[in-house]
């Protein structure tokens, strides 16, 4: 993973239009891979994005869209499916397959919209099903529980749903779909992958444990980032503390829209991730990432949280007079002349030197600039000021920041569970 190119997987239909409409902050903190996304859903009002801005997106590479072939294009496989908003939109999906259809001979990195190998889960699945019976019984319990049912993503319950009257397949369908979610997130290359808060863990076991796809051909690199060494003897492949590190993120990101002045701008997004925002909070989320990884017993509950208040409460903004008085021999050389009015200003009380430094405030502010040290610079992260603000940071947003997220963080842990 490169410091400035984080990158994301979401299966976002399975969350319906709740995941939809997160995409901009998907977006705003990665790029971000989806897995078979729905025009219908794009095109419904429902979602963060317009399909035009989608389109957009997909083009710039800061989307890339996975799926098997029939989904990505086959309109009739589309039309058939029981899900209605499977349908083919021929001004969405049409330029969908036209992106595929071009970059087929692009390297793996560079294609914008991949075609995944088939499904392979039916021998897990078989095999499951006969050699665990306390598990199946585990889970037709869990189909008919009203509360625990929502810990299994919409898409995932409302096809086993389908399968009710058959116990069995409504089960198979259920495992079915964790492996092959495990499957396409190692497939995607994703350096970490989006799973709502409070998925069943049994579901995340099982999308954890799926070994990655075999394919044929040689412009796909083997997977070898998931590869996770843990105290238990079945292999991780998908580290789901990166999991919730991204749903954290996702979390106070969300709570930035509600927070910020500018967010509901049409072009607030474009200015974030075409701007130093986004490569900022890549860094700085690659550096919380860097923490996970280094120990498997670490702890990440409230880690995206506890670093922030950390880093914007240790941040501070330099003093232009200051540094001044600190640089005044290198600035007296770089100015030469002009230096001997300059001393008075620099040095003098500051009641007696207002008139002086006010009249000549440019001529210092350009000075500083030449030497090095620019006014106002804030050691701590950026993004928050630029994501929230749509501004550089300041003292009075970063007053602000601070009592925001840290009221955030007393409020943490009473959320309840985000499943749509």
């Amino acid at each position: 993973m490169e410091s400035m190119d984080f990158s994301t997987f979401c299966h976002i239909s399975q969350y319906g239009d709740r995941g939809y409409q997160k995409l901009p902050r998907m977006i705003a903190m990665s790029r971000t891979a989806l897995w078979a996304p729905s025009s219908v859903i794009l095109k419904s009002g429902h979602s963060g994005l317009t399909c035009k801005k989608f389109l957009e997106y997909v083009n710039d590479r800061n989307i890339r869209i996975f799926g098997r072939e029939e989904w990505l294009l086959d309109p009739e496989f589309r039309n058939s499916r029981p899900w209605p908003e499977a349908a083919w939109n021929e001004d969405v999906d049409g330029q969908i397959k036209e992106i595929c259809e071009r970059d087929r001979s692009e390297p793996f990195e560079r294609r914008r919209v991949v075609i995944a190998p088939e499904e392979q889960s039916q021998e897990y699945v078989e095999n499951y099903v006969a050699t665990k019976p306390d598990e199946v019984r585990w889970w037709i319990g869990l189909l008919h529980d009203e509360k625990r049912i929502r810990t299994i993503p919409r898409g995932t319950r409302e096809a086993a749903f389908r399968e009710l009257h058959r116990p069995v397949e409504a089960v198979k369908r259920i495992v079915r779909d964790a492996y092959n979610h495990g499957q396409a997130i190692s497939y995607s290359q994703a350096d970490a992958p989006f799973l709502a808060r409070g998925i069943n863990p049994k579901f995340r076991n099982i999308l954890a444990e799926a070994p990655p796809l075999v394919y044929s051909g040689t412009n796909i690199p083997p997977v070898t980032r998931y590869y996770a060494k843990t105290p238990a003897i079945r292999r991780k492949y998908v580290d789901l503390k990166l999991s919730d590190i991204a749903e954290q993120m996702m979390m106070v990101l969300g709570a930035f829209d509600k927070h910020a002045r500018n967010r509901l701008q049409a072009d607030s997004l474009d200015r974030f991730i075409g701007g130093e925002g986004r490569e900022n909070l890549m860094q700085w989320i690659s550096k919380i990432y860097g923490l996970t990884r280094r120990s498997d017993a670490r702890k990440v509950d409230g880690l995206v949280l506890d670093e922030l208040v950390s880093d914007l409460s240790c941040g501070k903004f330099s003093n232009v007079w200051e540094e001044f008085r600190s640089h005044l021999d290198e600035t007296l050389c770089l100015i030469g002349g002009a230096g001997t009015a300059l001393i008075g200003i620099a040095t003098a009380p500051v009641v007696a030197g207002i008139g002086v430094a006010t009249s000549t405030y440019p001529i210092v502010k350009g000075i500083g600039r030449q030497a090095g040290f620019v006014p106002g610079t804030f050691s701590g992260p950026k993004w928050p000021f630029l994501y929230a603000y749509d501004r550089n940071p300041n003292r009075r947003y970063w007053t602000q920041l601070q009592d925001f997220t840290n009221q955030l963080q007393s409020d943490a842990y009473s959320d309840p569970a985000d499943i749509p």
